[in-house]
């Protein structure tokens, strides 16, 4: 799964999850209608992007069923004729090596879940799905898969759209949705007929289509009912459509005239159709500019339209904390600051250091492939193994994920491998945020890193570590283990004057400290195990490993870090935090010990590894890059580019995962220790959901906002 795929899936999710956490909020039928259609969309664009479509477009009953039906020698069981308006929803359509026979499958938003699940279907209700589209229901797409004929091992199919019609208020969800699919499909048929070519009310259709959606792509044009036709009328007609389109000389080849019922016209066509789609069907910069840009609209208009109904909604809850639950609010009002404040640091800090580490990238993969590629010899010496080994294009990927593994970078003291990277950002952090003194700089003997001490850091030396002072530590001790902490009464003192908020603006620091040192672990460690296809388990266990033994020797810098981490973590080592509870609580951080009981362990020591791994796996995001690059530098750019963008994307998501996770262990605490009323929990629970919605939109758009400037 790519890296795009996977963020659109945290936000489905996200928004499922937000959905359930709504029943029974005043508004809940209106916000669910705008989130199952953002779904739609999401599941759609995903789809898109996970298999080839060409989508079959055109007017109404210009004859795009009856095309498929030929295409694929359907007979009305699946997609019957009907003159007028037809189908309503898009329709893609997948052949299958294993079915013989067709059949479909809807995919529908399960509310009792808040996710989607495939179902599949007879042909009466998959035709009464089509025909009776309705906004308000829970179905997010449906598929036809049909016996492999036209794509044999191509991930390609087609996906037959609804008639286009100039919108109004009747059909504009659903038209809406036609040519959102339109804009993220691969590539075109536009299906239409001498009728239409000629009827200036057709035509102004088809400009609007054209120019709006067909601007930057290459379209097949079909004209259907031709088969009455006399050749001279069928070369006129091809001319006449040729003008009307502006194709040249060599375009021509793209208009295929069609028809039904002739099986020997269907034999010529047919082939004529299928070689102009795997000719031209291909993504140019400026129609993936085009789609990122449509994306972007709908996270930035249709989702803000949901998050702000559902503020709308908290406020007018008339649910209100008093006494000690407002106390509770006000720690967790806090925290949400401090986790955001971070965040913002966090994206900051580790985009720039991506942004230099690609660059250096580009810069090697560019040298690397001028001296194996450019010249005659190296012409001769790759052609040959061309021919035996047909290794072209992986010799190119191998090159490029190699740099990305490792840079070569010529400055000893800056990052050579991602890691490095992640690990320069995160200690920029840990240096502003904590006060720690530490290098910022690499020193190394030949492949070796040998300033391992300076890394770590120390307190500075005119403060007391930040780690031992004691409104951090009873701050913290209040929040992981209130009930070691309650007085009597039973009450937190809580404002702006009093130690807690210091303490609990410093947690996300604090945690974060945890995935520097699994960083700092894996620097060191030139014999760690980490290798391509490695589970996120495995790499876990080796990094907890490799840190057990490596880190112990660095005593002195430790211990602070260590009590503070058992702290929140509620792993029970020896008060003083000698070197010798170490493997202990990596191994209890790492969930492979019974002493961790907060549960959150095991989820930190995920996301903090999950910095390493995106390092290492991103390079298997880079096949949407394949379709519209024209020179091999342009393909190295854009590949490494997309792996930076994956680098950044994991960094923050795992970080959104882990300060979740973090704040229902605070919540749960102060839950248990004080007790909140149902209705609070209720609205916690919900904005939660939301900030996870609104965490998910923004990774999303920075995504699409990388991949925009690169095609801009």
């Amino acid at each position: 799964m790519n890296t795009e795929a996977g963020t659109i899936i945290r936000l489905e999710r996200s928004l499922g999850n937000l959905l359930l956490s709504l029943a029974g909020v005043s508004g809940y039928n209106e916000i669910k209608d705008q989130i199952i259609g953002v779904n739609r969309k999401l599941r759609i664009t995903r789809e898109l992007e996970h298999t080839r479509y060409v989508a079959v477009a055109g007017t109404q009953s210009a004859g795009k069923t009856r095309l498929i039906r030929e295409i694929y020698n359907l007979d009305d069981t699946w997609l019957s004729d009907n003159e007028g308006r037809g189908e309503q929803l898009p329709v893609f359509i997948l052949e299958s090596k294993t079915c013989t026979q067709p059949f479909a499958v809807k995919v529908e938003f399960d509310e009792k879940s808040g996710s989607d699940k495939e179902v599949k279907i007879e042909p009466e209700e998959f035709q009464q799905i089509l025909r009776n589209y309705n906004a308000d229901n829970t179905i997010l797409l449906v598929k036809l898969y049909v016996p492999s004929k036209h794509f044999k091992g191509e991930e390609l199919g087609f996906v037959l759209l609804p008639g286009y019609e100039l919108e109004t208020r009747e059909n504009k969800k659903w038209q809406e949705l036609m040519r959102h699919t339109l804009i993220h499909a691969l590539g075109c048929i536009l299906v239409t007929d001498e009728t239409r070519i000629a009827a200036n009310s057709s035509q102004k259709i088809l400009n609007d289509l054209r120019s709006k959606y067909l601007e930057y792509r290459q379209p097949v044009i079909a004209v259907t009912k031709t088969e009455n036709l006399q050749d001279e009328q069928r070369q006129e007609l091809q001319k006449t459509v040729a003008e009307v389109f502006q194709f040249n000389e060599q375009q021509r080849a793209n208009i295929v005239l069609t028809g039904a019922n002739n099986h020997e016209y269907k034999s010529r066509w047919e082939s004529a159709l299928i070689f102009a789609v795997l000719s031209t069907t291909h993504n140019s910069r400026e129609s993936e500019l085009a789609k990122y840009n449509e994306f972007d609209d709908i996270l930035s208009i249709e989702l803000e339209k949901i998050v702000d109904k559902v503020d709308s909604s908290l406020r007018e809850s008339g649910v209100s904390a008093i006494g000690q639950e407002k106390t509770v609010e006000e720690i967790i009002l806090k925290f949400d600051e401090a986790r955001d404040r971070f965040k913002k640091a966090y994206s900051k800090k580790i985009t720039f250091q991506t942004q230099e580490y690609v660059k250096t990238a580009i810069e090697s993969a560019e040298k690397l492939y001028k001296k194996d590629e450019e010249g005659l010899g190296n012409w001769l010496k790759n052609t040959a193994n061309t021919l035996i080994q047909n290794s072209d294009t992986s010799r190119h990927k191998q090159r490029i994920r190699q740099i990305w593994l490792e840079n070569h970078n010529i400055e000893s003291s800056e990052p050579r491998t991602i890691i490095e990277s992640n690990l320069l950002a995160l200690s920029s952090l840990s240096k502003d945020q904590l006060g720690l003194e530490l290098d910022l700089k690499f020193e190394r003997d030949g492949a070796l890193m040998i300033n391992h001490q300076k890394l770590l850091g120390n307190a500075s030396s005119d403060k007391v570590n930040i780690f031992d002072r004691p409104e951090i530590k009873e701050g913290l001790s209040l929040l992981f283990r209130p009930n070691l902490n309650l007085s009597e009464d039973k009450k937190i003192q809580f404002d702006e004057n009093s130690n807690l908020p210091k303490a609990i603006a410093l947690v996300p620091a604090v945690v974060m400290e945890y995935a520097r040192i699994m960083q700092i672990a894996t620097v060191i460690t030139p014999n760690i195990n980490i290798e391509q296809g490695m589970t996120a388990t495995q790499l876990i266990e080796n990094i907890a490993k490799s840190t057990s033994e490596g880190l112990p020797k660095f005593q002195e810098s430790l211990q602070p870090v260590v009590r503070t981490l058992a702290a929140i973590f509620a792993v029970d080592v020896a008060a003083d935090g000698q070197i010798d509870t170490i493997p202990a609580l990596i191994d209890a951080i790492s969930g492979s010990a019974s002493t961790v009981t907060s549960g959150i362990g095991s989820t930190v020591s995920i996301a903090a590894a999950g910095v390493i791994i995106a390092g290492y796996l991103a390079y298997q995001i880079g096949k949407e890059t394949e379709n519209y690059h024209n020179s091999q530098k342009e393909y190295i750019a854009a590949v490494l580019g997309h792996y930076g963008d994956a680098n950044v994307q994991k960094a923050l998501e795992h970080y959104d995962d882990v300060m979740e996770n973090i704040r229902d262990v605070i919540f749960n605490n102060l839950n248990k220790a004080y007790g909140i009323d149902k209705g609070l929990l209720k609205k916690d629970t919900i904005y939660r959901s939301l900030n996870a919605v609104k965490n998910s939109q923004e990774n999303l758009q920075r995504l699409l906002g990388g991949k925009q400037s690169r095609l801009a």
